[in-house]
């Protein structure tokens, strides 16, 4: 099984920056918010840029247009997972990259985790690996 490192980024994204860095981390830990919940202020970059199915919220924050029920699928339940000395990474399987393809959505790149993201990006270069996925 392959692993890639989910990058939802750059400057060619419509992006949602919080006014609170630290309101995600203390807040989207796996449990639900409640009904009471409200989202907290935030800037948008970008606005002239198009909609993706994928938009940056910050590092290690990431949300999709996109649901999927697992009977819906063609694959196996696609693996989304954090380690814990990559807390700002996101990696994903191989079968994660067959929904993205079969369902043409577009606003991410998946990246051999092994690359340097940052030193890419900020060269310009592209940071996709994967032969369909469309940023």
């Amino acid at each position: 099984m392959n692993i890639w490192r989910l990058w939802v980024g750059g400057k060619a994204n419509l992006a949602l920056i919080p006014h609170n860095l630290e309101y995600f981390s203390n807040h989207f830990i796996g449990e639900r918010l409640g009904d009471a919940w409200t989202p907290p202020p935030v800037s948008i970059n970008g606005k002239s840029k198009k909609l993706r199915d994928f938009v940056s919220w910050m590092e290690r924050a990431r949300v999709s247009s996109f649901f999927l029920r697992e009977e819906q699928l063609s694959v196996p339940t696609p693996r989304i997972f954090k380690l814990s000395h990559e807390r700002n990474s996101i990696f994903v399987s191989n079968n994660f990259a067959d929904v993205v393809i079969d369902n043409k959505l577009t606003g991410l790149a998946l990246v051999d985790p092994r690359k340097n993201i940052y030193k890419i990006n900020a060269l310009g270069g592209d940071l996709n690996d994967v032969a369909g996925v469309k940023q």
